[in-house]
């Protein structure tokens, strides 16, 4: 039950004198990652406090978000660039010799997820001259 003072007493003013108006801070500010969980499902794998703008510059550089639902924009929008990326390579793939396709087809296997590029593969070149 709330209790009212009447604003001209002396108690209502030694109150106001103690009462702490703050109003917006832009900082300490909740940064959130957003990630998929080995199962497929939506998970916040870290969340940090960003004290400045330079702080919250750097977390969102690693795919921070400020908020879960931009966190979670975040991540759909990482996944799409991906797909995409994906999606080129198949494109290209199509006009590839038999061996680099099997090499495709290799690192496809390697791993679970979309490979926008094949790495490289260190190829064993001249020698060079010893003088």
């Amino acid at each position: 039950m709330a209790v009212f003072y009447a604003p001209e007493t002396a108690h209502a003013k030694e109150l106001a004198k103690w009462e702490v108006r703050r109003g917006y801070q832009e900082y300490p500010k909740r940064m959130y990652l957003a990630e998929r969980s080995p199962m497929g499902a939506l998970i916040f794998s870290d969340v940090q406090d960003a004290e400045s703008e330079t702080q919250e510059r750097n977390f969102v550089s690693r795919g921070f978000a400020a908020g879960q639902a931009a966190a979670v924009a975040a991540l759909e929008e990482r996944e799409q660039a991906l797909a995409v990326g994906a999606a080129h390579r198949a494109y290209e793939d199509r006009g590839l010799t038999d061996k680099a396709r099997r090499e495709a087809e290799e690192a496809d296997e390697a791993t679970d997820q979309h490979l926008a590029e094949i790495p490289e593969k260190p190829r064993r070149g001249r020698p060079r001259k010893i003088q």
